[in-house]
């Protein structure tokens, strides 16, 4: 049993990297192609108005900055700001942790256990 739990506990941190180390992230603008830095977060900006959606992205500075989504709208534009800390993040795929990824893998785990007692 506690075999079990330390494969849980190691795939668990697997999923979660410690933010302090250097994170590649996409580079981008509206006139520009995307490229790719290097620093402690990405963050990606989407502001949107009538029907139009410009976005950008770079890396930043990991102070002070809490890990998700905010939205803001002042006089009717949008603007979607995300940090994340995971390599490539801020790409126009998605943001962020994949939470599916780590339910799957703990609702396995789980399975594992109940069928071998």
């Amino acid at each position: 049993m506690k075999t079990h739990f330390g494969v849980i506990v190691l795939l668990i941190g697997s999923l979660y990297p410690i933010t302090s180390e250097a994170v590649r992230c996409y580079e981008y603008s509206i006139a520009s192609q995307k490229t790719q830095c290097t620093g402690e977060m990405c963050l990606k900006t989407a502001l949107s108005a009538d029907g139009v959606t410009v976005e950008s992205g770079s890396c930043v500075s990991a102070s002070g900055v809490i890990i998700g989504c905010t939205d803001n709208t002042v006089i009717g534009i949008k603007t979607t700001t995300c940090y994340c800390d995971t390599d490539l993040c801020n790409g126009a795929e998605g943001l962020g942790r994949r939470p599916g990824i780590l339910l799957g893998l703990l609702l396995s785990a789980l399975m594992s256990l109940l069928i071998a007692q």
